[in-house]
C-alpha cells in the first residue's frame, strides 16, 4: 500500500472513530455526559441516564465505527505488519482522542469490541463478553467507575494472551489497546491504588 493511501485510510479511520454517537445524543435531550458519573461520554453513561433503548444504540453505534470500515479495509487490501498494527487502532484514537470533545473522548470499550470483530470474528468478542458476563453476576447494580475499570482492563489482558497465542500477527494491535484502555480508565487506576475504591 503507498503512503498516501495509508495515510487515507488511518485519518478515515481515526475520524470516524471519533464521532461521539452517545454524547450526540444525549445532546438532543440537553444532557453533558461529561457532567454525569466519571464525566465518560459514552454508551454506559447514556445507558444509566436515559435508559436501555438509548444506551444499545449508541454502544451498537460505536461498535459498528470500530467494525465496519475496518472489516472492508482488511478485507480489501493487503497490508503490511506496521499498516495491520496502526489502522486498525485509528478508530480507538479517535474515540479516546475525539476532536469533537477537545480531544477528551470515551473509553473505547464498544469501539474494542468493533476492532476485535473485524480482525478476529467472533473470537476475542467471545472472551471480552465471557468476562463482562462474569463480572455482572460479581456485582450487578450499582457499579462503581473503578469496578468498570477492573472489568473492561481484566477483559483486555486476558485478549492480550490469547492473541500471543492464537493470533500472534496482531500482537501489536492487542498491545496498543491495552494500553490505550489503561490510559482511557487511568484515573479510575489511580483511585484503586490510592484509595483501594473498587
Amino acid at each position: 500500500m503507498s503512503s498516501t493511501k495509508f495515510i487515507f485510510l488511518f485519518l478515515i479511520e481515526y475520524l470516524i472513530g471519533s464521532i461521539m454517537f452517545s454524547y450526540i445524543i444525549a445532546k438532543i435531550y440537553n444532557i453533558d455526559l461529561r457532567k454525569f458519573r466519571d464525566g465518560n461520554p459514552g454508551g454506559s453513561n447514556l445507558w444509566r441516564l436515559k435508559g436501555i433503548k438509548l444506551g444499545l444504540i449508541a454502544i451498537f453505534l460505536d461498535y459498528l465505527k470500530g467494525f465496519i470500515p475496518l472489516y472492508f479495509i482488511i478485507s480489501k487490501n493487503s497490508l503490511t505488519p506496521f499498516e495491520l498494527t496502526l489502522i486498525p487502532i485509528a478508530p480507538l484514537l479517535g474515540h479516546i482522542f475525539s476532536p469533537m470533545l477537545n480531544f477528551k473522548g470515551g473509553k473505547g470499550i464498544a469501539t474494542t469490541f468493533g476492532i476485535w470483530s473485524a480482525l478476529t470474528k467472533y473470537e476475542v468478542p467471545l472472551i471480552l463478553g465471557t468476562v463482562y458476563t462474569i463480572f455482572i453476576f460479581i456485582k450487578r447494580e450499582n457499579t462503581t467507575p473503578e469496578f468498570d475499570a477492573i472489568r473492561a482492563l481484566s477483559g483486555m489482558f486476558l485478549t492480550l494472551i490469547f492473541i500471543y497465542v492464537a493470533h500472534r500477527e496482531f500482537i501489536n494491535v492487542a498491545i496498543l489497546n491495552t494500553v490505550l484502555l489503561i490510559f482511557s480508565h487511568k484515573r479510575e487506576i489511580i483511585n484503586i491504588v490510592e484509595r483501594r475504591q473498587i
